[in-house]
């Protein structure tokens, strides 16, 4: 059930003016607990909203990796650090 060489989907929200995200990059996720969800990039797309052309949404095919493969990787390689959208709608 925890296979880690299934392909799962995500979707990170950025600035049009930041970096770009790259196939081959690792994506670390920060909680607020932990931060030890790591993801490198084997497929990705985009696009802008027309009304918004300061956001670009990158929707991306990933595989589950470790910190330790996201510290030893090749120099053109980035390590993209992201935080999850919180779930509770209501705000206090």
């Amino acid at each position: 059930m925890n296979d880690p060489d299934r392909l799962r989907k995500l979707y990170i929200d950025m600035p049009a003016w930041d970096e770009s995200i790259k196939v081959d990059d690792f994506l670390v996720t920060i909680g607020k607990k932990q931060s030890n969800s790591v993801y490198h990039v084997a497929e990705i797309r985009y696009k802008t909203k027309q009304k918004d052309k300061r956001r670009k949404r990158f929707y991306m095919m990933v595989y589950k990796s470790d910190l330790i493969t996201a510290l030893r990787r090749d120099k053109e390689q980035n390590l993209i650090t992201m935080q999850w959208y919180s779930r509770d709608k209501k705000k206090k």
